[in-house]
């Protein structure tokens, strides 16, 4: 097939998906199931918009837990209802901006509990691992919970909201032996401040606010030759020093050598590499170290040529967002301006126009001397350059290669620590989503801010407010219920399965046909003769019975004895006038909505 032809089909294509969205009115059901899809927003300002596209009007703002169906998906949208109906109001809404929720269950916090002082605190652990560590152990301080009521604002939030959406559960044992339920829930945590909000996780952001690019740029004339072999050995030493602070980041180095504009090869550059293979490069390098003499070195040259694409600080690359470090290595003398080493260097730039250049590509530089005496412009350069880029400038003075050596050990060592502790403290404020990360603005600098800006696909500042955060929960009654999201028409369907299948009046053929054919038109769908119905109402249905009751197929029905066939419709009588007396004492919520709570006990 032509490239051509290939271009146009996927023109085709994206115009039918993009056609089959807006005009879709059906519902998407949950893959292997019979529920209707539903999502909630990730935020307290999401609203959906009339039309795809960012900068839509807006149609309507999306509540606050609140379900909406899903009528229809490409790769970046869902196309939404606020109704499971025709009648709904319908618009688009990204799906990074919202949260799944396949399940019909929910937790249901008791007003009138969750207002009184002496009650049990609402706790939220952050996944299954931790919450089943508390339930088997009892210790809170190793196995500590992410969110509470600090957080969860429940006294003023909870009474307001809808219920939590339950996505998953499971029963634990706990240390007193006692069975007990874990919900996985989607949660509203408050944060009162101006924050962050990233597609990057918790971990990518320490990773990468502890990485760092160190870029030498190192005076490459004979006399350094023992300055760059003491180097080496520094950064050697400063590996170990990796391994035991363990840092997150990703460490690494390049060069910039330079020289006389005389001298043969005055430039060249060694791109960013790991530090292990860095210190065999400047041993390397050390003997290829010639010339010099008395004139001064083109060190503003070479450090303008951290700021060009020469160098490579591997922008777009897993480098993206790492500090930006240069250390400038020089002997003696400077020259004053910039004379061209390079074509990509403009002649006669003076130092306060390198540094302001290196300062707006957010590099900090630090200088060294590696000798006794400053014979022309050493000072002043070095001086400026750091000064401007909130570095530091180390002066050589009675020992000048001892103190090199020193300087520089502390200088790396140092600041891989304090950013390796930085990205460790920053990245605990962040609180994780399915898409996003939340992290308070406060805890971050400039300088950080730029770097996670540069390092994330989505990322922006947004006012402070709700957040929906997933976690586990440990069921307690006497604060919250379990409940399901049920409509009339199912609950009615239901109903009269269970008439169906307790009418003693008729024989058993006919209540398998009538039966089946009820329960095929709940389900939309054919069934087998010898499918268990529970398993096809809790597996289509998403309707999860507190019992066996319903767990057999007609196939089997036909064959339990008169006695054992009564007792079995004595009870599926009794569970079936239990759903009647909820259907009509919730008549009047059913008159204002379609779906209303149910308690998870009316289910048999």
């Amino acid at each position: 097939m032509s490239k051509k032809l290939t271009f146009f089909s996927s023109i085709i294509l994206a115009l039918t998906v993009y056609s089959s969205l807006c005009q879709a009115r059906t519902f998407v059901k949950v893959p292997g199931t019979g529920i209707i899809m539903k999502v909630v927003a990730a935020f307290d300002n999401i609203s959906a918009t009339s039309k795809r596209g960012i900068g839509k009007a807006v149609f309507y703002k999306m509540g606050m837990l609140k379900p909406y169906f899903v009528m229809a998906e490409d790769h970046l949208y869902y196309k939404i209802s606020d109704q499971q109906n025709d009648s709904g109001k319908v618009g688009y809404v990204l799906k990074a901006h919202t949260r799944q929720w396949n399940t019909r269950e929910g937790l249901r916090f008791i007003p009138s509990l969750l207002a009184m002082d002496e009650r049990p605190t609402i706790k939220v652990w952050k996944d299954l691992a931790t919450i089943s560590g508390y339930a088997r152990t009892g210790d809170q301080v190793k196995y500590q919970p992410v969110f509470g009521e600090e957080k969860l604002r429940s006294r003023t939030l909870t009474r307001v909201l809808r219920p939590y959406p339950v996505i998953g559960k499971k029963i634990v044992e706990t240390t007193a032996e006692i069975d007990k339920t874990i919900y996985n829930v989607l949660v509203p945590a408050y944060i009162p401040e101006t924050n962050i909000r990233t597609d990057l996780t918790p971990t990518e952001i320490r990773k990468v606010i502890s990485s760092i690019t160190f870029c030498i740029i190192f005076d490459a004339t004979a006399s350094m030759k023992p300055y760059a072999l003491d180097m080496a050995n520094i950064i050697e030493g400063l590996l170990d020093s990796l391994l035991r602070n363990r840092t997150k980041g990703d460490i690494r180095a390049g060069f910039i050598f330079f020289r006389d504009i005389g001298d043969t090869q005055p430039y060249w550059i060694e791109q960013p590499m790991k530090m292990e293979v860095a210190t065999d490069m400047l041993k390397n390098a050390a003997n290829k170290m010639s010339g010099g003499g008395d004139d001064p070195e083109p060190v503003l040259d070479a450090t303008y040529l951290a700021t060009t694409n020469e160098f490579d600080w591997g922008d777009g690359t897993i480098q993206t967002g790492a500090k930006k470090v240069a250390i400038v290595v020089l002997n003696a003398a400077a020259k004053p301006t910039t004379i061209g080493l390079s074509s990509k260097i403009a002649q006669g730039l003076k130092v306060g126009e390198v540094a302001n250049l290196l300062n707006n590509k957010n590099i900090v530089v630090y200088g060294l001397q590696a000798g006794e005496e400053d014979t022309g412009n050493l000072t002043n350069i070095l001086s400026v350059l750091t000064r401007t880029t909130d570095g530091e400038f180390y002066r050589a003075e009675t020992d000048p290669k001892r103190q090199f050596v020193s300087s520089i050990d502390s200088m790396m060592k140092e600041t891989v620590v304090d950013y390796g502790k930085k990205g460790r403290e920053v990245s605990s404020y962040a609180i994780p989503s399915k898409d996003w990360s939340v992290l308070p603005l406060k805890v971050v600098d400039a300088d950080t801010l730029i770097r996670l800006r540069e390092a994330a696909e989505k990322f922006e500042v947004i006012d402070g407010g709700l957040v929906i955060q997933e976690g586990w929960m440990f069921e307690q009654n006497a604060l919250y219920q379990e409940q399901v999201l049920i409509g009339k028409r199912t609950l009615e369907q239901l109903i009269r399965l269970f008439n169906i299948l307790s009418d003693m009046s008729i024989d058993s053929t006919t209540i398998k046909r009538a039966a089946r054919k009820n329960l095929e038109a709940m389900i939309g769908e054919k069934i087998s003769k010898n499918a268990e119905i529970q398993e096809l109402i809790e597996k289509r249905m998403g309707l999860h019975f507190n019992s066996n009751i319903l767990s057999f197929s007609f196939e089997l029905f036909n064959g339990l004895l008169p006695r054992e066939k009564a007792r079995l419709q004595s009870r599926i009588g009794r569970a079936g006038k239990k759903l009647s007396n909820f259907l009509e004492s919730a008549a009047s919520d059913f008159h204002k909505r379609p779906l209303v709570w149910m308690k998870l006990s009316y289910l048999p």
